[in-house]
């Protein structure tokens, strides 16, 4: 009881961070903006007082990446960081948090992209996963090089055969880094999901951002900057997760009009929060989840209405 008392005090000292933030462009990074940007992440309160609300130094940073076409590497290595001070995060704006995904996909698009298959001119492959991608373009490179130099591997085979395993090691090596990039997006996405703090004074921007969250989030894969759909479906049950932790601590406080706008958005069936393939059927899905999470806030606001309940 201590405990769920102390986390009410801390998210109403957090309904700040919480407000509605203004769509604002974040400023282009010059070459000699980046130390400046390392600086400011640097300082001792950034973490506590600017990151939860405010993304502006990781998007200068995607920004100066897109911009310099710097390689996968550079974006991983970026997202790791941010990753690692989103943890000493108290909380994260929900708000803020939802106009960085949907900016984020168009930065991190270069960064997919993967130029040694490209060479093969053979955009199928580019559609396959990553053990099926791989050994298409292995074949097909093998295929490409024994038809086109034929007459080079049978005057030097040791050579013909060299320079086609430089190539297979950078279409390995450019799959990895891709991987790796990918991997750490998942997690930063995860720890930021787990920390996401709404304002319960505008119970409409709520829902819309919750709603708004998901549909982003669906946009990484859209955009096959994430390729596993279980990944997304992972990331929007720690949406649902967090939300129904917002309902818990502040669902006394919503109205009726909340509950049902959200009920009948959910019923409609038409939402991607809950379009998703579930990776278990056999367990409750997310919108008999959300359902029971709203049924069960309205029943708590009800009794706290008529003076069952006092808080």
């Amino acid at each position: 009881m201590k405990l769920k008392v102390l986390l009410v005090l801390f998210f109403a000292l957090s309904t700040a961070l919480s407000a509605t933030p203004k769509q604002q462009k974040t400023p282009p990074v010059q070459n000699t903006d980046v130390s400046v940007i390392f600086r400011t992440i640097n300082h001792a309160s950034y973490c506590c007082d600017v990151l939860p609300h405010d993304f502006s130094c990781l998007l200068q940073l995607l920004e100066h990446g897109q911009r310099s076409k710097k390689d996968p590497l550079y974006f991983e290595r970026v997202l790791r960081l941010f990753t690692r001070l989103s943890k000493e995060a108290p909380c994260i704006n929900a708000y803020a948090f939802n106009d960085l995904i949907a900016r984020m996909p168009s930065l991190l698009q270069q960064s997919t992209t993967l130029h040694a298959h490209t060479v093969l001119d053979n955009k199928t492959l580019l559609e396959m996963d990553i053990i099926d991608r791989f050994k298409g373009s292995v074949n097909s490179l093998l295929y490409t090089q024994f038809l086109n130099d034929y007459s080079g591997f049978k005057k030097d085979p040791d050579t013909f055969l060299e320079q086609v395993s430089d190539h297979i090691s950078g279409i390995l090596e450019e799959e990895w880094n891709v991987g790796q990039m990918r991997t750490i997006l998942v997690r930063f996405l995860e720890v930021c999901l787990g920390k996401l703090a709404w304002s319960p004074d505008n119970y409409e921007q709520v829902w819309r951002s919750t709603k708004g969250i998901a549909h982003n989030l669906g946009t990484f894969t859209q955009q096959r900057i994430i390729e596993d759909v279980d990944d997304l479906d992972d990331m929007l049950w720690s949406l649902v997760y967090r939300f129904h932790f917002f309902l818990d601590l502040f669902g006394n406080n919503l109205p009726h009009e909340f509950y049902d706008m959200a009920g009948a958005d959910i019923r409609n069936g038409k939402l991607l929060l809950t379009e998703i393939e579930e990776q278990q059927d056999w367990l409750v899905g997310k919108a008999e989840f959300l359902q029971n999470s709203l049924r069960s806030g309205k029943t708590r606001m009800l009794a706290f209405e008529k003076g069952i309940l006092t808080r």
